[in-house]
């Protein structure tokens, strides 16, 4: 009896505790039984899942928890894509506690997704009957539904989360039941992660991420018991949260809390956790609240990531346990959770190029969403992948899902056209060729976790580039107008064009040239005979764009080219037509050669003759006169007598002269005063031509004997001519005063033509061919004849300038002449080559040079002793010159008979010649054989050639007119003449 009553005691103690759980449920956090009667649903305060709880309930500020949107509905914003949590709690044997929350993304776009959770918390009591059997058992149970919805937005380098809870509460005791509506919001605000440089050093944690919380939460409508309203248990929370750690070290994470409760004190709680290799999770907190789930909470988690292989890929599963304070009612009460979600890198999207895109820019801008990763301290990157074959590209994604990493070795795919990591969502692409693209991304965490991007079904994407369509419209040749030598042929024009939809870069072009058909020949032989004339790299050509390229075209070929160009002739350029890449063109090269001639011709020869002719120191007067004839001061062709010598003694001051005038009593009718006026008259002379009066040492008067009379009239009269006279004599300067004087004979001027010689090339018949001259306002032109033949100019053109004006056929002497051969081709093409200089030149050429000395009347011998020093002078020339000639030949004037100057003549033409060789022969024996052969024999030719003269304009004039005396005195002469061999004697002779 004892024991049952006993049992039926200690059957009543456990209804006794579940009837008081029931009411500390109802009365949670209100330290007065009154406050029942103010706040009820006292179950909506607590917060399913055994991380919360072995963090002291401190979650309003944690961004990783799932079971935190109960605590702060922001928090969903930060959840993973999807997340599945269950828990289950324990605290008398008839009474649990159970929940399960999925989380999920919704809405993708390009900002970050909106998250929605759904929820269900229970709390169940089992049958109980406190009426000792008076009445049936019943039940109990509290049942709080939740749809949470959130958004995290970007606050500038942090993120800022707002969200909302939707709850519908509903309580059961027995038969009697309540529910209501239930609205939270909250806002979270999550810092960036930043670097701990020094914190690292010290503790190995190298990041930390900040995050604080507001919420609101259990606002609604009152809870109706037995038609009693009880206002919801309204609760305003703010928390903080510390995360400090990196990805392959340790983790900690400390929470702070503050919570106030309608009618309720304020209410602190915090918590930590340290997580070990990604493992192992130590947690422990406090919550300062004095109800039954006060006190110190601790628990521990397990982490096992990738779990069953392939199937397992990119997930987590969590297993956590936590535990109260032991308290009056509960030994310890438990807790347990389980989550399952996903740990690689979240979903990403495609943007752009968009799928079927056509671009006409070759630089490419690839973006895509970024994938997040849920881990706080792991980091994504990604892997471009674009290829020109969609079987290719997606038999490396095929070959990609069969690993469960990411490999190390990705880079060995030759078929893709871009394999590149990249840190963000854009990547600029240089310039692609036209074509089909297609692409793909890959998130890679740090762990190899990988996923790819995706829209709707497909991960690959697929744009068209336009392509550019190149070609060749044209080839033109400017032939050089100039006829050179060199291997230039003129200007080579090409032009091409992109008449396609993109703009291409690095374009080869290349021309060549090859003879076109047989005859063409090349020089020199070395040449090849197809040869790149021209190779260059075009950087750009934009769509439509026309462009042209010219160069000189430098060839060695004679006759018909090819010329080819060829614009991407690798194909290196993906095109539409690759066909039309190529032109040809024929074109005939130029004429080749010169025509030139010396820089400076002899274009007049002009042969002069220098003599040496006597001084005649002796003034002629006429019958019965003093006065002194202009011939001897004033003109005379070989120069004044008296101005001669005036010249000669004012050059030689200390020299004097005597004058002695004669008187001839055959013709005179004077005497001695009409000698002496004759030589009063010459001094006067002098002195008028400068000739100090002390140089006139003397002056005398003689009157000649009388004579007989030849019976010659013309002798007669010329006789007495030379006895009318001033005779000069000076006894110490005859050998300077009466020196010979110089004088030129000019022979007939000889034009000569210029010469020019030409060889010109060219590939066509020449059909015409014009020297052109000019200078200036002159202008002449020689067309050439016999120099064409068919393609060929040769041979040698003389240009008679002085036929261009006969009337003035020197015109062109001393003048700079520019000259250039005009040639014209069968093709009308007109060619010339450079315009040349020519000087056309007036030469004087020495024919011979010839001593004339003056004899005496009826001797053989010189007027004066130093004319025979003179003579032996000339030795030196002969030694010198092997080639040099001398001949004697002896003159005589026109008094006497004929026959006797001849024999005089030839007589002092022998004595000079015998003289000179016998100086030689003393002086120079061993040259004297040699030089005797140099020696023409001695001439004389009477009175039959008197003297005479040519001068520079051509006119001939003769002073040796046996008319006067003077002429009668150079008539009586003998001439030694140098000349070379071949020299003609004509002029002497």
């Amino acid at each position: 009896m004892e024991k049952t009553d006993r049992g039926a005691m200690k059957k009543r103690r456990g209804q006794f505790r579940i009837l008081t759980v029931l009411l500390l449920l109802a009365v949670m956090s209100v330290p007065q039984v009154q406050a029942q009667l103010r706040s009820g649903g006292a179950y909506l305060k607590i917060i399913p899942g055994a991380r919360q709880q072995s963090l002291g309930s401190s979650l309003t500020g944690v961004i990783t928890a799932p079971s935190a949107l109960f605590a702060n509905p922001a928090a969903a914003g930060f959840l993973r894509e999807w997340q599945l949590q269950g828990s289950f709690s324990k605290w008398l044997p008839d009474i649990y506690n159970s929940s399960l929350l999925l989380s999920t993304r919704i809405l993708p776009s390009r900002l970050r997704a909106f998250n929605l959770a759904l929820g269900i918390n229970h709390l169940g009591v089992g049958e109980f009957n406190s009426s000792n059997r008076a009445a049936a058992p019943v039940s109990a149970g509290e049942t709080v539904f939740t749809l949470a919805l959130a958004k995290a937005v970007r606050l500038g380098s942090a993120e800022l989360s707002f969200g909302s809870n939707l709850k519908y509460y509903r309580s059961v005791l027995a038969g009697y039941s309540a529910g209501a509506g239930v609205v939270d919001a909250g806002l979270l605000l999550r810092s960036r992660r930043f670097a701990l440089p020094f914190f690292d050093t010290l503790t190995g944690w190298r990041y930390a991420v900040l995050s604080a919380g507001f919420s609101m939460t259990n606002m609604g409508g009152p809870l109706q018991y037995f038609q009693e309203n009880t206002p919801l248990p309204r609760t305003f929370r703010a928390g903080v949260a510390v995360n400090l750690g990196s990805h392959t070290g340790s983790q900690f994470h400390f929470t702070l809390d503050y919570r106030r409760v309608r009618d309720e004190r304020d209410v602190m709680s915090f918590g930590g956790e340290l997580t070990l290799k990604n493992r192992i999770v130590l947690r422990s907190g406090y919550n300062f609240d004095q109800d039954l789930l006060g006190g110190f909470t601790f628990g521990i988690g397990v982490q096992l990531d990738d779990p069953g292989g392939r199937a397992g890929r990119n997930r987590r599963i969590g297993l956590d346990f936590a535990s109260l304070q032991q308290n009056i009612f509960f030994s310890s009460p438990y807790r347990g959770s389980a989550q399952f979600q996903p740990i690689g890198p979240e979903r990403f999207y495609f943007i752009e190029p968009v799928f079927d895109a056509f671009l006409t820019n070759p630089q490419i801008t690839f973006r895509w969403t970024a994938s997040q990763d849920p881990d706080l301290y792991d980091d994504v990157s990604y892997r471009l992948l674009v290829s020109d074959s969609e079987a290719s590209l997606r038999a490396v994604l095929d070959s990609l899902a069969q690993q469960n990493f990411f490999p190390e070795n990705f880079d060995s795919h030759p078929d893709l056209v871009i394999n590149t990591r990249c840190d963000s969502t854009v990547f600029h692409t240089g310039e692609l060729q036209g074509g089909d693209y297609f692409w793909s991304v890959i998130a890679i965490d740090r762990d190899g976790h990988f996923r790819l991007i995706r829209r709707g079904d497909r991960v690959i994407s697929r744009f068209e580039l336009a392509k550019p369509e190149l070609q060749i419209t044209g080839i033109r040749f400017q032939p050089h107008k100039w006829i050179t030598q060199d291997s230039l042929q003129g200007e080579l024009t090409v032009v091409f064009r992109n008449s396609g939809q993109l703009r291409a870069r690095n374009i080869a072009l290349k021309i060549n040239e090859m003879p076109a058909d047989h005859l063409t020949t090349k020089m020199p032989a070395t040449v090849p005979r197809k040869r790149t004339l021209y190779s260059t790299l075009i950087t750009e050509l934009h769509p439509l764009q026309t462009d042209s390229l010219t160069f000189q075209w430098q060839s060695d070929y004679h006759g018909l080219m090819r010329i080819t160009g060829e614009i991407d002739a690798a194909q290196t350029v993906v095109e539409e037509d690759e066909d039309n890449n190529r032109l040809e063109r024929e074109f005939y090269t130029i004429p080749k050669g010169f025509m030139l001639t010396d820089s400076s011709v002899t274009a007049l020869q002009q042969p002069i003759i220098p003599y040496q002719l006597p001084f005649i120191a002796e003034v002629f007067f006429a019958v019965n006169s003093s006065e002194v004839g202009p011939e001897y001061t004033k003109s005379w062709i070989l120069g004044p007598i008296l101005d001669t010598l005036a010249t000669r003694l004012q050059a030689n001051p200390e020299l004097h002269i005597t004058l002695t005038g004669f008187a001839d009593p055959n013709s005179d009718t004077r005497g001695r005063d009409l000698a002496r006026e004759r030589a009063l008259a010459v001094r006067a002379a002098l002195l008028a031509l400068g000739v100090q009066p002390e140089q006139i040492r003397d002056i005398r008067a003689r009157v000649l004997p009388r004579r007989p009379t030849p019976a010659n009239p013309d002798d007669a009269r010329w006789v007495f001519q030379e006895r009318r006279k001033v005779e000069i004599s000076s006894s110490e300067g005859e050998a300077r005063l009466f020196l010979p004087v110089s004088f030129t004979n000019y022979a007939p001027k000889r034009y000569l033509p210029v010469v020019f010689t030409s060889s010109i090339r060219g590939s066509l018949p020449v059909t015409q061919a014009i020297l052109r001259l000019s200078h200036t306002f002159l202008s002449d032109s020689v067309r050439l004849g016999s120099e064409v033949s068919g393609m060929r100019i040769s041979g040698l053109t003389g240009w008679k300038h002085h036929n261009s004006n006969p009337s003035h056929p020197g015109q062109w002497l001393d003048k700079t002449v520019e000259y250039s051969v005009q040639v014209i081709d069968a093709l009308g093409r007109e060619f010339r080559t450079f315009p040349s200089q020519v000087t056309l030149r007036s030469d004087t050429t020495v024919q011979e040079r010839r001593f004339i000395w003056p004899l005496k009347f009826g001797r053989i011998e010189p007027v004066y002793s130093f004319y025979w020093e003179k003579l032996f002078e000339q030795i030196d020339t002969i030694l010198k010159d092997k080639e040099m000639r001398i001949r004697f030949a002896g003159h005589a004037c026109a008094i006497g008979p004929i026959a006797i100057n001849q024999r005089l003549s030839r007589a002092r033409a022998t004595v000079f010649r015998d003289t000179l060789l016998q100086a030689i022969a003393t002086n120079f024996p061993q040259d004297f054989e040699r030089i005797r052969t140099q020696f023409d024999e001695a001439a004389g030719f009477g009175e039959s050639r008197p003297f005479s003269l040519v001068t520079s304009d051509g006119a001939k004039e003769t002073p040796g007119d046996n008319e006067t005396p003077l002429g009668r005195v150079l008539n009586r002469r003998i001439e030694i003449i140098f000349y070379k061999k071949g020299t003609s004697l004509k002029a002497t002779e």
